[in-house]
């Protein structure tokens, strides 16, 4: 097998796993938008409350508190998810980079 086979192969299974892991985290946007946009308007991230403020399709006086919830809702998953990873053995925050 010549080298060059094996770096295409290698990078070909790459560009596939990052196009598997864009569609998963674009679907779940996409899920999370018709599930519960309607109660939010879509403001899943600080990004996209700051868009649409330049935009000219969110007024300016909640921006800061749709930022802050955010925020704190980040917190709150990130500590959901350190709970959940915690309960496995052999688990280590700093090894893997969590914290």
């Amino acid at each position: 097998m010549r080298q060059c086979d094996i770096c295409c192969g290698f990078f070909r299974s790459l560009v596939l796993a990052f196009v598997g892991v864009a569609f998963a985290f674009g679907l779940t946007v996409l899920t999370m938008a018709y599930a519960v946009g309607h109660i939010s308007g879509g403001h899943f991230n600080p990004a996209v409350s700051v868009g649409l403020l330049v935009g000219g399709r969110f007024d300016k006086k909640d921006f800061v508190p749709y930022v802050i919830a955010q925020v704190i809702g980040a917190i709150a998953a990130a500590a959901v998810l350190y709970l959940i990873a915690s309960g496995k053995a052999g688990f280590d925050a700093a090894a893997s980079g969590f914290c």
